[in-house]
């Protein structure tokens, strides 16, 4: 995000024979402002460039001092966090008397993203909130097809989920909300389990900023980001309601959210969101697709609290979702589908109903999150996220026979608990930087017919990225270390065997880029990426 940044420096110069004093004897005071809200900024730093020791931070009051100064040209550097940092240039006669207004970025926008002017990467790798409002009423995954480089793969009228270089599944990590995604998502009619109304913004990340989530993204890390607490009001209730109506399927969606901010002098933030859909069978031109309707409930609460430099939010989300599964897709063998493709019609006939029969999924997703973040001082900040997610599905095949068993014939849970902890440095001698430390620990168990193993899966990783900008050429680093263990339990003729494996190895990115105009960007990059083997691709039946 680009900004600009204006400051005013009004000279108060005591200069006279009386009351000259003398050299390197010179203070300058001044205060820092946010030039939006015009408040004062606290732990602002200011560094006269070339001196060393020669530096100060603002108070509460947003104030600081520097004394001891020679006469002569005098350079500043001013910055804060997540401010773009400035120099100021001027020549000291006397005590100086400074003030500086700083536009800051910290500031909550919703539905804008601020971008570089010409930079078309961006543009094609965000779907901004103005273009999510047009999506309304689509699945998370479709809203993600407007990102350049992503198409869908879709199972039938209501199970889609992103296609990235012709990856998909585990090979697309989609971070919901800070939080790596974790359900069974191996297979192509898994859909991603993610309330679409929640999503503000969605972006499509590759390069040295994806190896901080994961290192198997080999086709790209999707970043689905909700609109941020911190914007309510004190005083005022925001909130929006929607109702959509898809006349295919006569399927109806009822979805809102409402939030405030208690008081300012009690900074406690709340928002509570929840979607409501149904939809009947669908229709083709000339008769109804058996079996196609859908339900899904959905609801969240999060709550925030703000200091001057913490902020803590505590986020949670139930996803509810059941899908039909069309009747006429069931088939036993090479013959079944040669006829049913040879058919006009579907051998399974139907009218329209909202009832959702045999087979179909219904698949539950919960996600707790507790999110830290807090400003050392004008250049340190440190990040504590601790989630945890519980994913359960139920897929309900075809009954061959009255006495078969009448539960899910598949039927996963799948546990995970996540903490990572990262701590950003900017402007270390120009140069910017995060490093941290990420673990992880899940497990996977199932009742009824055997597909997936029970296992135990545990992983730590480590990782540092850089960034600099000289001379209008990018440079970015980013390294990252993955230790990952997998306990699977396997059975045979009721003999458990016990496997366990261990992978670790390391992924690194190097590359420097330059915007060459409004419609052209060089970048080279020398990369080694890899991904640990999934339970699935290794011991699904």
């Amino acid at each position: 995000m680009k900004t600009t940044i204006v400051f005013i420096i009004t000279l108060c110069i005591h200069f006279s024979l009386f009351c000259q004093k003398s050299d390197c004897s010179y203070i300058i005071k001044g205060q820092v402002i946010d030039s939006s809200h015009t408040y004062p900024l606290e732990l602002a730093e200011i560094e006269v460039i070339g001196l060393k020791n020669k530096h100060s931070s603002t108070n509460i009051k947003g104030e600081f001092e520097i004394n001891g100064l020679c006469p002569g040209n005098i350079e500043l550097h001013v910055s804060h966090q997540q401010c773009e940092h400035i120099d100021i240039n001027f020549m000291l006669y006397g005590d100086t008397q400074i003030t500086i207004f700083l536009k800051h970025i910290e500031q909550e926008f919703e539905g804008a993203k601020l971008t570089v002017k010409g930079d078309r990467q961006d543009k094609i790798s965000i779907v901004n909130a103005r273009q999510l409002e047009n999506r309304k009423g689509s699945s998370i995954a479709a809203m993600m097809q407007d990102i350049g480089g992503v198409s869908l793969l879709k199972t039938g009228s209501n199970v889609s989920k992103p296609v990235v270089n012709g990856l998909h599944s585990n090979r697309v990590i989609i971070i919901n909300n800070g939080i790596r995604q974790e359900g069974q998502n191996w297979g192509m009619e898994h859909a991603p389990e993610i309330d679409a109304f929640l999503a503000n913004e969605i972006e499509l990340i590759k390069g040295a900023e994806s190896l901080r989530y994961a290192s198997d993204g080999i086709g790209g890390v999707v970043m689905v980001r909700p609109a941020t607490i911190f914007r309510e009001k004190a005083g005022q209730l925001n909130g929006e309601l929607n109702f959509l109506y898809a006349s295919n399927g006569r399927a109806g969606t009822v979805s809102g959210f409402a939030g405030n901010k208690v008081s300012d002098r009690f900074p406690l933030f709340w928002r509570i969101q929840g979607t409501l859909k149904q939809g009947g069978n669908n229709h083709a031109p000339d008769y109804f697709i058996a079996n196609t309707g859908m339900n899904e409930r959905n609801y969240s609460v999060n709550l925030g609290y703000k200091l001057k430099n913490l902020k803590t939010d505590v986020f949670y989300s139930r996803f509810d979702n059941k899908i039909g599964i069309f009747s006429g897709s069931h088939i036993g063998n090479l013959d079944d589908l040669q006829k049913a493709m040879e058919r006009d019609k579907p051998l399974v006939s139907s009218g329209f109903t909202y009832a959702i029969n045999r087979p179909y999924q219904y698949v539950t997703h919960q996600l707790l999150k507790l999110r830290n973040e807090y400003i050392v001082n004008a250049k340190n900040q440190l990040e504590l996220v601790l989630s945890f997610q519980n994913n359960h599905r139920r897929e309900y095949d075809v009954l061959r026979s009255a006495s078969a068993f009448n539960g899910p014939s598949f039927d996963y849970y799948i546990k995970t608990y996540m903490g990572d902890i990262t701590w950003v440095r900017n402007d270390f001698h120009k140069l910017n930087f995060k490093a941290g430390i990420f673990g992880m620990q899940q497990s996977n168990a199932y009742t009824g017919r055997f597909f997936i193993p029970g296992f135990y899966q545990k992983g730590l990783a480590s990782y540092f990225m850089a960034s600099r900008i000289l001379r209008h050429i990018k440079y970015e680093s980013a390294i990252r270390y993955d230790i990952k263990q997998l306990k699977a339990y396997l059975w045979n003729n009721n003999v458990l065997n016990i496997k366990i494996l261990n992978f670790n190895n390391v992924t690194y990115l190097l590359q420097a880029s330059r915007q060459l105009n409004d419609a052209s960007r060089l970048s080279l990059s020398h990369s080694s990426a890899w991904r640990p083997p999934a339970p699935n691709e290794l011991f699904s039946n």
